[in-house]
């Protein structure tokens, strides 16, 4: 099967290395359609003289990738592929975040896509476009408030980025930076985080509706470390994923977008009721509308699997962190939440039977291990390659990239993106999967799938 896949790779470069009899017209239309396919935008005369030369030459992968050095590419197909990734509505048209610089990044510096689920990479501005950090006290000793995004670039300047604001991205993004020339990789595990702050002199007097009537709070700031090394897992621990799917509920949401985004395969098509039950959380009811059945045929299918795959994040929030709260400090926005070694509360809220189900509570079970209890029956088709149990994000995000999904996956999405349809005949399936194949080959590279995509379309087609 392997060889039949990597022979039909050979066969879509074989037929644009044969030596082209189009004309000059012909290969100079297709030099734009297949840019505009790449980057949503016309090449400039330069880039369209230059890959017109190379598909006359037979070279229709260099013509492809010369189209990925446009800006184009980074700033409008990059850009909305990953945008729609960062939040549940699936919104192309959303603000800039950390999450979405750094899987541009990643393309652009040729990384091999799979670390994005578990690398520690950011991408943040280049040092030379910030500026020096804004005090965090204002001239009167209280924070500095700017959470309104209307007041965030007002002065024109970039801050540094600050793990409990979207500010940096939003101003980048405002001040139309190419995103192409204007990112910085750096490590998570060396990026401070931003301010807290806690209270150092409090005269407060209220009144009886605990109105302030005199006095004043004064605050100092305290700057904030680096994520610990053990919560960090590529674009899993960022900001905008967090914000996404981390916020509120009880995680399985983090769990069910990256296998829809990142193995393309929504729940409803995982559900198995022949799973083992053992891992389904408390919260989860045995009788629902007081039918045991529909647990079992319904219910079932689904938790089985992802509860047990979930355990991964559950030392992960997103908000306000209420243990510096709790200690007389508070973040002025809402971040990333990381406790390791603590199962984050929210976990086991809702508990319905204290005495049935998987019970974080328990000492033996308050940790961070998932186990995949699809390495057989339907779900094994997956692809399931290395380890399928271990502990925390960064594991379960290597678990989910070296799986043949996430490469048919990542193949079907630039499919999309660029031939403007969705595998479905036997012929795009067979396109697809061949690609999919190059793209392993290729050491997971995004940008030479987007090139392979490009030329593949004009074969199918």
């Amino acid at each position: 099967m392997k060889s039949a896949l990597l022979q039909l790779v050979f066969t879509f470069l074989l037929i644009f290395a044969l030596p082209s009899y189009a004309s000059e017209e012909e290969d100079r239309a297709t030099a734009v359609l297949m840019h505009g396919r790449i980057t949503g935008v016309p090449p400039d005369s330069a880039t369209l003289q230059a890959m017109t030369a190379l598909l006359a030459d037979g070279d229709a992968r260099g013509a492809a990738l010369l189209a990925t050095e446009s800006t184009a590419f980074y700033n409008l197909k990059l850009r909305s592929m990953f945008s729609a990734w960062s939040n549940v509505a699936g919104n192309t048209n959303t603000v800039l975040n950390d999450m979405v610089a750094t899987l541009i990044g990643i393309v652009r510096d040729d990384i091999p896509f799979k670390e994005a689920l578990y690398g520690d990479y950011l991408y943040t501005a280049r040092d030379d476009l910030q500026t020096e950090q804004r005090s965090p006290i204002d001239p009167d000793g209280q924070p500095m408030r700017r959470n309104n995004v209307d007041d965030w670039c007002e002065d024109g300047a970039l801050y540094p980025y600050m793990a409990n604001s979207n500010e940096h991205y939003h101003c980048l993004q405002q001040y139309g930076h190419d995103l192409k020339d204007s990112l910085q990789q750096r490590k998570q595990s060396k990026v401070a985080r931003g301010h807290w702050f806690k209270v150092t002199e409090d005269d407060r007097q209220y009144d009886d509706q605990r109105n302030v009537v005199k006095g004043r709070v004064w605050w100092q700031a305290v700057q904030e470390g680096a994520l610990p090394l053990a919560g960090i897992a590529g674009i899993l621990s960022t900001r905008g994923f967090a914000k996404a799917y981390y916020s509120a509920g009880t995680n399985r949401r983090a769990t069910a977008f990256v296998l829809k985004y990142f193995l393309c395969h929504d729940m409803e098509e995982l559900h198995d009721i022949n799973v083992q039950e053992n891992f389904i959380r408390q919260d989860v009811s045995r009788e629902p509308g007081g039918d045991h059945s529909l647990f079992k045929q319904r219910c079932r299918g689904c938790h089985a699997g992802m509860d047990a795959l979930s355990g991964w994040n559950v030392y992960y929030d997103f908000g306000v962190d209420q243990v510096k709260f709790r200690d007389n400090g508070r973040y002025l926005g809402e971040q990333l939440i990381y406790q390791h070694g603590a199962v984050q509360p929210k976990i086991t809220k809702n508990v319905i039977d204290p005495d049935v189900g998987f019970d974080y509570r328990k000492e033996e079970n308050a940790n961070d291990s998932f186990k995949n209890l699809w390495t057989t029956g339907q779900n094994s088709t997956l692809g399931w390659r290395g380890a399928t149990s271990g502990k925390g994000a960064r594991e379960w995000g290597m678990m989910i990239a070296t799986s043949k999904a996430f490469s048919a996956c990542m193949a079907t999405h630039v499919y999309k993106n660029v031939c403007f349809s969705t595998p479905e005949s036997d012929k795009e399936i067979q396109a697809r999967d061949a690609l999919a194949h190059n793209f392993e080959a290729e050491q997971y590279n995004m940008r030479k799938l987007f090139a392979d995509t490009a030329a593949a379309c004009l074969v199918v087609e």
